[in-house]
């Protein structure tokens, strides 16, 4: 039988928009072949840096995300082609972005989920052998590995999520709701929902209960601890 190789990354030129791309990761991160048939699945950083390359005059890619996740390398490597290109990336997770597809989806200038949409976010794994040394030394790698990851996380997030609060998401394996993920800062719109309004309601309520709250005499201001810099 011969050898089949299958597109799995839909690739192409907006029709309307010729100035627009439109990719789709619709499968695993990282290229693998089927040792039986010959069928190649799965999505190559090489794939979309040579469709790039093609296609110079795009200044617009909207990419879209359904994927389970895959190789970690692979997919840091995409994060960084998209990310440091001249073009203006708009993500659209269309079902789940998980794993290191979900830090895939941190390359977009803006990102956009569905209600429905998910994104799962965990600490990455591996398969290991050896002695206790070199178990040691595979724990210290996979440590710097998600210093990576981490790294796109909070620099998409900024503000609205601290490290504490992310290392305890990788450690939990979440699943996150599109709302979830807009008010981590990991999503900057909703389709279809007005976002603002949950924003103002929010402001409201705590206006709200801060003026419920019972007076109370000012206590005394004491002055700064120059030597230490710690402040309230």
């Amino acid at each position: 039988m011969p050898k089949m190789k299958v597109m799995q990354m839909r690739m192409q030129i907006n029709d309307a928009k010729p100035n627009e791309a439109d990719l789709e990761l619709y499968d695993e991160i990282g290229e693998s072949t089927d040792w039986w048939t010959g069928k190649t699945s799965g999505i190559s950083a090489e794939s979309i840096t040579q469709f790039l390359k093609e296609n110079q005059d795009v200044d617009t890619v909207n990419l879209h995300i359904n994927s389970n996740g895959g190789l970690v390398f692979e997919g840091i490597t995409i994060h960084n082609v998209l990310k440091g290109s001249d073009k203006t990336v708009n993500v659209i997770i269309d079902g789940l972005a998980a794993s290191i597809a979900s830090v895939i989806a941190m390359c977009g200038d803006t990102v956009k989920m569905y209600p429905t949409s998910q994104m799962m976010i965990h600490n990455c794994w591996t398969y290991g052998c050896g002695n206790a040394n070199d178990f040691r030394k595979l724990a210290d790698q996979m440590d710097k590995i998600m210093d990576s990851s981490r790294i796109a996380y909070l620099s998409k997030a900024k503000d609205k999520l601290t490290k504490e609060k992310l290392n305890e998401l990788l450690d939990n394996e979440s699943y996150l709701t599109a709302q979830e993920c807009f008010d981590l800062g990991l999503c900057d719109e909703i389709i279809g929902v007005d976002t603002s309004k949950k924003e103002e309601s929010k402001v409201d309520k705590e206006k709200e209960e801060k003026d419920d709250e019972p007076f109370e005499k000012s206590p005394t201001v004491e002055p700064l601890d120059k030597e230490n810099g710690w402040f309230f």
